[in-house]
């Protein structure tokens, strides 16, 4: 694994491809809490409209339970992300559970991407700031940083 000056780790195919089995447990637990935590937001959203409007309101909605309920949920997440984040890959979809492993394309830096589901990494897309689309390892163009070999 190699680091940056000031930036990121980065990863070699074959470190993140070795490290999925730990991330896919992380990730399948931060996909999981994130979904319970926007449950508990939407009962809330739904119960303040319902008081608004002088519409009964949902069951379960107990509204300082349930703000105190979000806050705990809220919590969870950013520790099991937190552990993630630690080990190097960066959370990018908190529902789909996709995550890129920073890593050098040659005399550039791309991001590898994988996503919950997928069984190894077959992705990358360039580091540019912008919200890119998932391009086939395979597309990776001859000319990118010098022959086109992710390190």
């Amino acid at each position: 694994m190699e680091t940056t000056k000031n930036g990121p780790r980065l990863f070699s195919l074959a470190e993140a491809q070795r490290m999925l089995p730990l991330v896919r447990s992380i990730v399948r637990d931060i996909v999981d809490r994130y979904a319970l935590f926007k449950e508990r937001v939407e009962l809330y959203r739904l119960g303040q409209e319902a008081r608004k409007e002088g519409l009964p309101l949902p069951g379960g909605f107990v509204r300082e339970k349930l703000k105190s309920e979000i806050e705990s949920r809220k919590d969870e997440v950013m520790a099991v992300v937190a552990e993630l984040t630690e080990l190097g890959p960066e959370l990018r979809d908190y529902e789909e559970g996709t995550v890129d492993f920073p890593a050098r394309l040659g005399g550039d830096i791309v991001y590898l991407s994988w996503k919950l589901g997928e069984e190894k990494i077959g992705y990358w897309r360039p580091l540019d700031g912008a919200d890119s689309p998932r391009r086939a390892l395979e597309e990776i163009p001859e000319g990118a940083g010098g022959g086109g070999s992710v390190v």
